[in-house]
């Protein structure tokens, strides 16, 4: 059965303004992004579109009908763009949104608003979330010292304790937030999203991990239900899988403080320099407010996993009526899965998926990253 999408629309109180469905529309495209900022973009005649949607921070939220006839919202988003294009009968008219953690996008980090402050410096350690926690409480919520920073209704949810442990050193700096909070959750194994409640309304961060482990080789063993796409079940078309280590990087050096000639370096090898003979490829992270062994970790672990998830990506289109392929039953943002191609088998996460829908119908295209 194909989904049927509708847009709800709220102004900057949460109050229901419109709901529309696609009729008409010439394109929407959303999509949603682990640990960042997924997008949307509605592009729709002219004469069809709404003073609501023209009002900066107002919400549209993408609601599509399951099997079971029950309406999800998939996807909801801040309004930051609006470009009206062409003159006369084509006129069309497009708004683009953000994902709610923009929110954490528009604070850089100023350490005299942790109350704890210690010589111009913010230092935390413990479990990932309860790290991030902190800095999303003290430079977007409870500022100590710039209380005008708070942005209204942006809240915590609870901290249970997810992720390995980090450290977090910072100083002043126009370094945002959410590339902060990024950093740890891509050293730590913990993930950060935002939901949106409509009574206030409010933004609550969530921090723990999205999506579920469905792969072979967790499941199976057990004779539970695992997620494995290949072309010979039929269930993925136009795959593109791509092995680029040509600027491969698995060695760190993590450069911390102190003049040249006493400079503290700290290096770490990840995975896949042992794979030939010369494959010890290195490269260095600028951190000079590393101070301590846990610091260090903290750095090295979050540049070693970005470059090892950047080395192989795979993208698709699920074929939708064929087993494990149907987004939102089968498979979720954040999931882990298999996938075979080529003679190859890689336990692949899922940190982004794109979705577009015309007259025609929807267009799902995950993309998937080798698990680090």
């Amino acid at each position: 059965m194909a989904r049927i999408y509708q847009l709800a629309f709220r102004d900057t109180t949460g109050s229901l303004v419109t709901v529309m469905d696609l009729t008409g529309a010439v394109q929407m495209r959303y999509s949603k992004t682990l640990n960042g900022c997924g997008a949307f973009l509605l592009t729709l005649p002219a004469d069809l579109s709404k003073p609501i949607m023209s009002t900066l921070d107002a919400v549209v939220q993408v609601i599509w009908s399951d099997e079971a006839g029950q309406n999800v919202i998939d996807g909801t988003y801040l309004l930051r763009r609006f470009a009206p294009v062409g003159e006369g009968l084509n006129d069309v008219f497009m708004v683009g949104g953000v994902g709610l953690e923009h929110l954490l996008w528009r604070r850089i980090f100023l350490s005299e608003d942790d109350p704890l402050e210690v010589n111009g410096f913010s230092t935390k350690s413990g479990p990932a979330d309860t790290v991030m926690s902190q800095v999303i409480d003290e430079q977007c919520i409870t500022p100590a010292t710039n209380t005008s920073r708070a942005l209204p209704g942006l809240q915590l949810g609870p901290v249970a304790g997810t992720g390995s442990s980090v450290a977090f050193r910072e100083e002043s700096s126009d370094t945002k937030v959410l590339e902060l909070v990024r950093k740890l959750a891509a050293a730590s194994g913990a993930d950060f999203w935002v939901e949106y409640g409509q009574t206030g309304p409010t933004f609550t961060v969530q921090l723990g991990t999205v999506g579920t482990d469905r792969r072979k080789s967790t499941n199976s063993p057990l004779g539970l239900p695992y997620v494995y796409f290949a072309p010979q079940l039929g269930n993925l078309d136009q795959p593109e899988l791509d092995m680029d280590r040509q600027e491969e990087q698995n060695h760190v050096y993590v450069f911390g403080q102190g003049p040249a000639g006493s400079r503290l370096v700290y290096g770490q090898v990840g995975s896949g320099a042992a794979d030939s003979p010369w494959n010890d490829c290195e490269f260095g992270v600028q951190a000079k407010n590393t101070k301590t062994l846990d610091d260090w970790l903290t750095e090295a672990d979050a540049a070693l996993n970005d470059e090892r998830t950047r080395l192989t990506s795979f993208t698709f289109r699920p074929q939708k009526d064929t087993r494990f392929a149907l987004y939102g039953r089968d498979w979720f943002l954040g999931d882990k899965v298999t996938v075979a191609y080529q003679d190859h088998e890689f336990e692949m996460r899922i940190p982004t998926v794109e979705i577009t829908v015309t007259s025609e119908g929807d267009d799902i295209k995950p993309t998937m990253e080798l698990l680090a």
